[in-house]
């Protein structure tokens, strides 16, 4: 049998609090989705924590609340995950990740109530479910309970694991297309991300290159660029002509565009924040 907390509402509140700062501070990401209300917790959702995306998002990481009385849960001790999965009509749900938990302090110092999962990974428009390998201790609230001062709870979520997830920018498409061949030499190249980017301060370190030959020894050759940003796509433009029938590699290091919340740039195939996004295509003869 459950037994109920209600009597740590006020010290929920500290701990919630607390969630968000670390979160933050850990992550340096931008949180677009939480699950939580500031009422006393239990253990054992009931009801499914679940997100919905209308756009491709990089999901950078998610954090799971086990307050577990106070207690916490190492989950280390438990081989600890969270994962995501994507909710099909019709069929069963399908597996996008899970991602080695973390525990962090918390709340009064408390340790491993907060667990951290790094997912990297690109999700399309959908449904999805959070899911947790340690339910009996991932926290929830049965009722709904607003401080003054905090927003009218009727909306607040109940019964549903505490989560958050955050995001950070990542590219989504590329012209001319990853692969690429017979791209004439003056084509202008655009990145499509996954939302709206400004200049970061590795932008000058954007590059498009290619392989040269002197005599037999290869050197790389860098191309100059025009670079612009608008909204959520960037825009290089060759200064001279691309080297026909060459390989070129267009690189876009960590922090060379950041959304606007600060987070560091992401390749779709790749989305860690930590590392660059690189493409390729071939010009014509």
């Amino acid at each position: 049998m459950k037994k109920s907390r209600s009597a740590v509402s006020r010290m929920l509140l500290v701990a919630l609090f607390v969630l968000v700062v670390a979160a933050g501070n850990v992550l340096a990401s931008e949180m677009f989705f939480e699950s939580f209300n500031a009422a006393g917790v239990d253990n054992g959702p009931t009801v499914d924590t679940i997100f919905t995306l209308t756009k491709p998002t990089a999901i950078s990481s998610i954090v799971n609340y086990h307050w577990n009385y106070s207690q916490g849960q190492d989950p280390n001790l438990v081989a600890g995950w969270i994962g995501i999965e994507q909710i099909v009509a019709g069929a069963a749900n399908v597996e996008m990740g899970k991602w080695p938990a973390v525990g962090r302090v918390g709340a009064y110092g408390m340790t491993n109530v907060l667990w951290v999962a790094t997912a990297n990974v690109l999700l399309g428009p959908g449904t999805y479910k959070v899911t947790d390998s340690n339910p009996e201790t991932w926290s929830y609230a049965a009722y709904s309970y607003a401080p003054y001062g905090w927003p009218d709870g009727a909306n607040w979520e109940i019964n549903k694991g505490f989560s958050q997830i955050f995001s950070a920018a990542s590219a989504t498409a590329t012209v001319p297309a990853n692969g690429a061949t017979a791209v004439s030499t003056r084509q202008p190249l655009t990145v499509n991300f996954s939302e709206n980017v400004v200049q970061g301060p590795a932008w000058d370190k954007i590059t498009a290159t290619y392989l040269n030959y002197s005599g037999t020894k290869p050197v790389v050759t860098t191309i100059p660029l025009s670079k612009s940003l608008r909204n959520n796509v960037l825009k290089l433009t060759p200064k001279t002509p691309f080297k026909g029938h060459a390989l070129i590699t267009v690189t876009i290091p960590a922090g060379s565009v950041v959304d606007l919340g600060g987070t560091s740039s992401s390749g779709a195939l790749d989305p860690a924040p930590s590392k660059a996004y690189q493409y390729t295509f071939t010009t014509a003869p």
